[in-house]
């Protein structure tokens, strides 16, 4: 683990994309953070300490004309329930890519959904194991 050193490009074009960062709703702990050029972190002390999630399982994501949006949504699924204390199903938007998931509080990732340009610019659980992109 190491202190996050990633750049924000706050005021880079595509800088309107989505929520980069979001919280375990069941472990305030648990903190996700998609970069835009170095793919997904997690924080597992509340955000002092980030590992990067391996990039073979969620990938970093450029848009087709090379713009770095990078991973530009995550939302957690409170309805899946826990383990260990963490929320299970996890959603994160790879621009460019597509739509990954995991049911194991992250240990895995599958590709769920693939983008054949751009992607959801914002992630939202509504209801029971529903998701709603925009």
């Amino acid at each position: 683990m190491t202190n996050l050193n990633v750049k924000m490009a706050g005021n880079k074009k595509g800088r309107m994309y989505g929520n980069h960062m979001a919280v375990d709703p069941a472990n305030a702990n648990i903190v996700y953070y998609g970069s835009r050029k170095a793919g997904l972190h997690v924080s597992t002390n509340g955000g002092i300490d980030f590992t990067q999630v391996s990039t073979s399982k969620v990938p970093v994501g450029i848009n087709k004309d090379g713009t770095e949006v990078g991973v530009n949504a995550i939302a957690f699924d409170p309805s899946g329930g826990t383990t260990s204390g963490k929320t299970k199903r996890i959603y994160a938007s790879v621009w460019g890519d597509g739509l990954y998931y995991t049911s194991d509080a992250g240990a895995n990732w599958s590709r769920v959904i693939t983008y054949a340009s751009g992607g959801a610019s914002d992630l939202e659980v509504v209801g029971r194991h529903c998701l709603r992109g925009h």
